[in-house]
């Protein structure tokens, strides 16, 4: 690995201010968005969803609550309860995002679908109610934060009783790097999508980082892919 991707970045992303709103993150949210349906951000999401369900044997008696930390625009959500409506599973998704503007973005995104709710809250803060839920997703979030905090979300939402964490995240490579500055530049992105993209893939994973974050926190049951494009997903089954 190139030394430059050695190591992860640990310079701030524009999307971290969380006063952040207007029309610069309206923009970087449509970006997003359509980043997660051409290069299959939801699809991993959503395929994760059903690995879980396999997993817990699910009996569809009562919805399984699920919630999405860092949620953004609300992407992902959206994408799960279509595929869940369809699939007849019921599923209760609550997306949560510490950004005011985030969420009224996704709130007003989402008004067809009585299935989601978004609460904003912080998500590294420990009033955040991880146990309320069977199932929390970490679509591109864990990339925002420093090792310290990734150990001490994982072992709190494990401690409270939480039965399978998804993660989807980007994986840390000079090639995908490279291909990100090509891509947003054919199509256009904003400023903000551009830089905190380019900034993401720094912050993000390599494998044995993933590896080393599950045997840190205690958990022993997981799989662990790549996916296109550049992401890995990690399945945590806790016992």
């Amino acid at each position: 690995m190139p030394l430059f991707f050695r190591n992860r970045a640990t310079d701030i992303e524009i999307m971290d201010d969380l006063s952040l709103g207007g029309e610069v993150l309206t923009g970087a949210l449509d970006d997003l968005a359509r980043v997660a349906r051409w290069l299959g951000g939801t699809q991993i999401v959503r395929s994760g969803m059903k690995h879980i369900l396999r997993s817990l044997d699910y009996d569809h008696t009562q919805p399984l609550r699920v919630a999405d930390l860092g949620c953004g625009g609300g992407e992902a959500l959206r994408d799960l309860a279509q595929w869940a409506q369809k699939a007849g599973i019921e599923l209760q998704l609550t997306g949560i995002d510490a950004n005011a503007a985030a969420i009224d973005y996704a709130r007003k995104a989402s008004h067809e679908f009585s299935q989601i709710t978004f609460l904003q809250e912080n998500i590294v803060e420990d009033d955040c109610r991880f146990g309320e839920y069977d199932v929390i997703m970490c679509s591109l979030v864990l990339h925002h934060f420093d090792e310290e905090t990734h150990l001490r979300m994982i072992r709190r939402m494990k401690e409270s009783g939480v039965k399978a964490i998804l993660i989807n995240d980007l994986q840390r490579s000079a090639l995908a790097w490279s291909l990100f500055q090509v891509v947003s530049r054919i199509f256009s992105f904003s400023h903000m999508a551009r830089y905190d993209g380019l900034l993401s893939i720094r912050k993000s994973f390599t494998r044995q980082e993933l590896v080393d974050l599950m045997k840190n926190s205690g958990i022993q049951t997981y799989s662990l892919s790549w996916k296109w494009a550049f992401r890995y997903q990690l399945i945590a089954l806790i016992s």
